[in-house]
């Protein structure tokens, strides 16, 4: 399972940063629980079980000095005091804060107006740093949720045909099509398919099912493996991104296409 830091304006991971540890917050201890949240700075966060910080955000004296099964233990009595947060929120308000004062006591002639028209600019101030704060925040979870979908995404491509000779050796390997439709694809179809087939894995893994698109040489590719062989086609398909089945038979309808012709190539298997 990937651990993801819940640290403002931190995007390590368990899977990219394997020199740090990853911590759960202790839901079970109220008060050391409120510390971390509090210190983590997160609009309306509520930490789970699957929440966790990473190492970065604890001073060295927080761990034991032992390492248990290669991974660092965290002391019961840790609080994160390293966080990393944009130089225009808290230290900025402070200082206007402090400004406003120093205005206030030394300025006596000043007119109501203006001293209403100050506290208003602060004010404003205050807002739109929070406003920015919350809105970084947001866009910190959107990486992360899209970072962690690209990931699953990859794992699932790994285990997808790379290339037309071992498209073709997997096929053989698993008794779905003969010498003679081997023949067939390796002369119909040149050196090239395996690049249309890359760039047509990357132009359809985002699109949903009815959004996806392929080339005039990918589809002469689909419907010339659907032909000689069905359940080859279909031990394919569940490795990629190539259409269902009766999207080729749609294709059929509206190109006018025989598919008989392809009995010119060889026996249908």
């Amino acid at each position: 399972m990937v651990n993801f830091c819940s640290g403002f304006n931190c995007i390590s991971s368990s899977d990219v940063r394997k020199d740090l540890s990853f911590h759960k917050f202790p839901l079970k201890e109220k008060e050391r629980l409120q510390k971390w949240v509090h210190a983590v700075r997160r609009k309306d966060f509520k930490p789970t079980s699957s929440s966790t910080l990473c190492s970065l955000h604890f001073n060295e004296n927080d761990f034991y000095s032992a390492v248990v099964s290669g991974k660092q233990m965290l002391k019961k009595s840790a609080v994160p005091t390293i966080l990393n947060f944009p130089n225009n929120l808290t230290p900025k308000i402070k200082e206007r804060r402090i400004l406003q004062r120093e205005v206030t006591a030394t300025t006596t002639a000043v007119h109501h107006s203006e001293i209403c028209e100050t506290g208003t600019n602060f004010v404003d101030i205050g807002v739109q740093t929070k406003l920015a704060g919350e809105e970084l925040d947001r866009t910190l979870q959107d990486l992360r949720r899209d970072k962690r979908i690209l990931q699953q995404k990859l794992i699932r491509r790994d285990k997808r045909v790379s290339s037309m000779l071992e498209m073709l050796n997997l096929l053989k390997n698993n008794h779905l099509i003969g010498d003679t439709v081997e023949d067939i694809f390796k002369k119909q179809f040149n050196s090239s398919l395996p690049f249309a087939f890359f760039q047509n894995e990357i132009a359809n893994v985002n699109n949903g099912s009815n959004h996806k698109s392929y080339s005039e040489e990918i589809r002469e590719f689909c419907l010339t493996l659907h032909f000689y062989s069905p359940r080859a086609y279909e031990f394919i398909r569940q490795r990629s991104t190539l259409p269902d089945p009766s999207t080729i038979r749609r294709w059929i309808t509206t190109r006018h296409c025989n598919q008989w012709r392809f009995l010119t190539f060889g026996d249908r298997r």
